[in-house]
């Protein structure tokens, strides 16, 4: 695709952004986005900031993968974080968590300064090869512990955190400046919330809840066939996902993941052999998170049982599929899940077949690519 095609593919993401946040703004104290954020987001090429292979959803209101295990945050969360900072052309701001440097090239059109910490060498250096070649020029960028911010540079305005600590750091909050606002998702992770801190001049802080995260659970189901993994989804009228639904009362995330499977496959004796590791999407449709477990099933059989609540199926069709069919019918905001799952069973079928060697054949071949 040419930038040409991709421009009115922005105004169509933002319109449907700004959609959103009028159905939610009461909720979320903001109705409606500023000129100014409206065409910072516009000018800024999302498709520039993500993998080749995932450009084609560039445009798409959900998260992305970009590697590593992490992704390019769904644009209406950017959107609405940005907003909610309110900031001004002198502003000098602080991101935490660069990634591939979408959200500081967005900062960048709206503010002086932007510095920008990551903790992963890889994506800190993707970003930096990014943001030079768009001309991204009052953007700085540091790998290390997001946590302790970048004291070098303190105070400053604004703040910005994208990944989530369970308490808000105490090195972030000494480096805001008294009238300064930081915007950061916090909380135990079943637990989390978007938050609004605002420190006043005598230097006394605040903390208002913007939007309160709900998890729901599932899990990514495969059994291993003789030409690799096969994945399980579900279809629901055009909609491809995983086994998932809300927790009730009491349940943990992985019981409330067993307990959905059994109920929209018949699946039951989960194989948990990676153990309890689990993924996290980002936050959709006003604050909804969704957590998926791995788990191999024991048989290829499947039904759909039928739901006491509907008096049918609560799904339409499933598919035992390769990697890539999975790829192709999954919506964008599960490529990242994928993604996951295959990273998690890639690296457990290296770990074995570098435990089946002599430990003179491992001596010789430590890694590949070494």
């Amino acid at each position: 695709m040419s930038s040409d095609v991709f421009e009115p593919l922005r105004r169509q993401l933002m319109s449907e952004v700004a959609a959103q946040l009028a159905v939610l703004g009461a909720q979320l104290g903001c109705r409606m986005l500023s000129e100014r954020v409206m065409q910072a987001m516009e000018r800024v090429p999302r498709h520039e900031f993500v993998p080749a292979e995932v450009k084609p959803f560039a445009y798409m209101n959900t998260p992305l993968p970009i590697g590593c295990g992490k992704t390019i945050s769904q644009p209406f969360i950017v959107a609405l974080m940005t907003e909610l900072l309110a900031l001004d052309p002198a502003h000098r701001v602080l991101e935490i968590g660069t990634g591939l440097g979408y959200q500081a090239a967005i900062l960048a059109g709206l503010v002086r300064e932007v510095y920008s910490v990551e903790l992963i060498p890889e994506l800190s250096a993707a970003a930096s090869k990014r943001l030079a070649r768009l001309g991204y020029g009052n953007v700085r960028l540091r790998v290390g512990n997001g946590r302790l911010g970048w004291p070098e540079h303190a105070p400053f305005d604004r703040i910005i955190v994208t990944t989530a600590p369970d308490l808000i750091p105490p090195a972030l909050l000494q480096q805001l400046k008294p009238g300064g606002k930081m915007m950061i998702p916090a909380g135990i992770p079943d637990q989390q919330q978007l938050l609004l801190v605002e420190r006043d001049e005598r230097g006394r802080t605040t903390t208002r809840e913007i939007l309160a995260v709900r998890f729901s659970a599932g899990a990514v189901l495969v059994r291993p066939a003789s030409t690799g993994w096969r994945y399980l989804p579900l279809r629901i009228y055009r909609t491809w996902d995983f086994p998932k639904g809300g927790l009730e009362p009491g349940e943990t995330p992985l019981q409330g993941a067993i307990r959905e499977v059994e109920e929209e496959t018949g699946v039951t004796d989960l194989a948990f052999g990676w153990g309890d590791v689990y993924c996290d999407t980002e936050p959709y449709s006003a604050g909804k998170v969704a957590r998926y477990f791995l788990a191999v099933s024991p048989a290829q059989e499947v039904h759909l049982p039928v739901s006491p609540e509907l008096g049918r199926p609560e799904h339409h069709e499933f598919r035992w599929v390769e990697h890539a069919e999975a790829q192709r019918v999954l919506p964008p905001r599960l490529q990242p899940v994928l993604a996951w799952a295959q990273d998690v069973i890639g690296a457990r079928a290296g770990q074995e077949v570098s435990e089946r060697r002599s430990p003179a054949d491992r001596h010789q071949h430590p890694r590949n690519g070494s």
